[in-house]
Parts: C-alpha cells; sequence; structure tokens
C-alpha cells in the first residue's frame, strides 16, 4: 500500500557505496515506495532497499566536548568600568567566576567538560594541559567550580592558550561537536598579536573546533567580532563582522557583547544562549562497518520523525534543514536548520545510516 509523507515530517537516514549518480526530476507530492522515502523539493523517492544501499545503520547523538578557556589576567582584577574594584564590591573576575558557575550548572548532561585559564600562573605562561582536564561533566563541575578559585593575575597570552586548547580538542576521539567557550576583557600581548589570534581561530576552525566569543568589558569590539566569525559562531546570521564600542547598537556584533552598566546579568545571559546551542546541537556518528571504508561522496542522512520517514540534502547552508560533515574526517555529520530541533523534540525520533549510494546534494 502506497504511503504519503508530509513535508512537515522529516526522516534521516545516511548511505554510503558505489550507485548511479542519474537524478530525475519527480513530483514533490509523489508517494514514497515501500522502503522509500519522499524527498522535499521535487526529487524521486529515496529508496533505502536500493541496490547501492549495501547497508542501513543506526546512529546515535554524539555528545559534545566544550573547553572554557578564561583570561584571568590581572585586568580582570577591575570593576566593569575600567577602575579599581571598591571594597565589598565585585570585580570582572569575581562576576565572572560566578557566571561561568551558573554555566557549568545548565550544560546538558553526556557532555564532555574542561576548563583552561591564563596565563596558568602569572606572566605570560601558558600550561600545555587545562587547569581542568575534559571529562563527563557529571563528574568534573566541582573541579571547575573549585578551580575557579585561583584568583586573577598576569598578562594576557591569548594566542598560546588558544593553540593549546585546540589541540587538546583536537585529541579528542569519539566525541561529537567540539567548542571552546573564550572570555577575555582585553587585547593579546605576550607575544601574541591581533593577526596571530585570528589564525589560531582559523586553524582551529579548520579542525572543527567552533570558537564562541564572549567580550568582557575592556575587549576590542571589531577584533572579538572578527574572530566569532573566524570561529563560526556568528551570534546572529545577520551580525557585522566590523563593529565599534562607539556603536549605540552594540547587537551589531557577532560576538556575545557584555555590559559595562550590568556585567554580570549580560554575561549570565551570554553563557546563557552558548549553553542553548550546546545543548541543540545535532551530531551523529557515521558508522564505520568493520572492514569497510566509507566514502564520503556516498553518504546520505535519513531520520524518522512521527513515524514519517525522509531523506535530507547535504547542504553547505547552517541555517536550513540539512545536514554536512563535521570537519575533514567525515566522521561526524550535523543535521543543522530547524529540523534539528524536530529531531531532538520527538522521543521517538531515529536517525540512520545507508551506506552505499551518492549523496543527495542540495
Amino acid at each position: 500500500m502506497l504511503r504519503r509523507v508530509f513535508p512537515s515530517f522529516f526522516l534521516l537516514s545516511l548511505a554510503l557505496a558505489a550507485c548511479s549518480s542519474s537524478r530525475r526530476d519527480f513530483d514533490a507530492d509523489t508517494a514514497a515506495p515501500a522502503g522509500g522515502s519522499t524527498l522535499a523539493g521535487g526529487k524521486p523517492p529515496f529508496n533505502r532497499n536500493a541496490a547501492c544501499a549495501s547497508s542501513v545503520e543506526p546512529t546515535t547523538r554524539a555528545p559534545g566536548s566544550v573547553l572554557i578557556v578564561l583570561d584571568r589576567s590581572f585586568s580582570m582584577n577591575s570593576d566593569a568600568q575600567g577602575g579599581e574594584a571598591r571594597f565589598g564590591e565585585p570585580s570582572k573576575w569575581d562576576d565572572a567566576v560566578s557566571s561561568i558557575t551558573t554555566l557549568v550548572d545548565s550544560l546538558p548532561e553526556g557532555l564532555e567538560l574542561g576548563l583552561e585559564m591564563f596565563p596558568s600562573t602569572i606572566g605570560c605562561n601558558v600550561a600545555a594541559s587545562p587547569q581542568v582536564p575534559l571529562g563527563d561533566i557529571k563528574t568534573v563541575r566541582s573541579a571547575v567550580k573549585s578551580a575557579l578559585g585561583v584568583g586573577a593575575d598576569g598578562d594576557t597570552p591569548t594566542e598560546p592558550a588558544l593553540r593549546a586548547a585546540y589541540a587538546v580538542l583536537g585529541a579528542t576521539k569519539g566525541s561529537g561537536s567540539r567548542a571552546i567557550i573564550l572570555l577575555s576583557d582585553g587585547a593579546p600581548n605576550c607575544g601574541s598579536s591581533t593577526s596571530s589570534v585570528e589564525k589560531a581561530v582559523s586553524d582551529g576552525a579548520s579542525m572543527g573546533v567552533q570558537t564562541y566569543v564572549v567580550g568582557v568589558p575592556g575587549s576590542p569590539y571589531s577584533d572579538f567580532s572578527r574572530l566569532a566569525v573566524l570561529g563560526g559562531t556568528r551570534r546572529d546570521p545577520s551580525c557585522l563582522e566590523s563593529c565599534e564600542a562607539t556603536w549605540a547598537d552594540t547587537e551589531k556584533c557577532c560576538h556575545y557583547v557584555t555590559s559595562t552598566s550590568d556585567f554580570k546579568t549580560s554575561l549570565t545571559a551570554a553563557l546563557s544562549q552558548i549553553a542553548e546551542k550546546l545543548r541543540t546541537d545535532c551530531v551523529y556518528e557515521v558508522p564505520r562497518p568493520p572492514g569497510k571504508v566509507i566514502d564520503p561522496g556516498q553518504v546520505n542522512v535519513l531520520a524518522t520523525i512521527g513515524g514519517a520517514e525522509s531523506l535530507v540534502y547535504r547542504s553547505g547552508d547552517p541555517t536550513s534543514d540539512g545536514w554536512s560533515y563535521s570537519d575533514g574526517t567525515s566522521t561526524f555529520v550535523v543535521i543543522h536548520g530547524p529540523l534539528c530541533s524536530k529531531i531532538l523534540g520527538d522521543p521517538r525520533s531515529k536517525v540512520e545510516i545507508v551506506v552505499g549510494c551518492p549523496t543527495e546534494v542540495r
């Protein structure tokens, strides 16, 4: 019996194998055959039982890894207006510790978390390993909170701190999305420069690591906005790479801007927004059948939502429904657009990997 699959429902499946790459135009309202799923956009139905499909493998959402990279330079001891913090009033460091503690308590279970503070001691020192190594959030929450009690001192060696963080995340195996949350209140020094920090963030992005940037009062607006762009974490698709502190509307910046008048509240809100993004990532591992080499150009993604199955196109647009590889290894796929929320919102949703047929690309 033929079954009509409506476009408001989706099913994801991934396929890898050698198969004909010819494509036909097809009525978008055509019903999918048994064992098949409707393609949106006027494509012929995708058949999970096609001869090219060597296997159909279920997959699960991969846990992500997040490393907080926190500037603990001496300037963090001042208040949000840049003056000396008065007795009994919080410094930028005090408020940052409080907001990060709130963040750590709000992050989802299953996430890997770590903390790197720079400098690691005083001056320009940066340790090769973070003060709190990456670990299951349930086991490292208390360690992160304890490490934050060290206080602020030293300079701002941003580039080596970021490169150390990228090295840690680059060595992480078997995880999903990987991200850094950078919090800093000033321009880099200790041999770091704006261009060298930008190069480090670009290198991190090429490794598949996202860099969220939070500007603490005193930080250079335009430089940090560009870092967010390079790190793949535009706060808003319409943000401007170049923004200035003199602008009345700092919402034009691509990074997360905090307020001098209510620093703690704005910082907590910024970290909450980042936490929500981390909570709603849809990263799935591509199963690797023993002894088989998977061709990245022969992978398709199917998902079942609301009991209906549909194929999702591979797409380079992260704001629209589709999927892309998380990095150059083709080990994980990222499902993006509103579709991700629909998958996470259905407790019975299912994501599968079909191995064998040419990837359908939007």
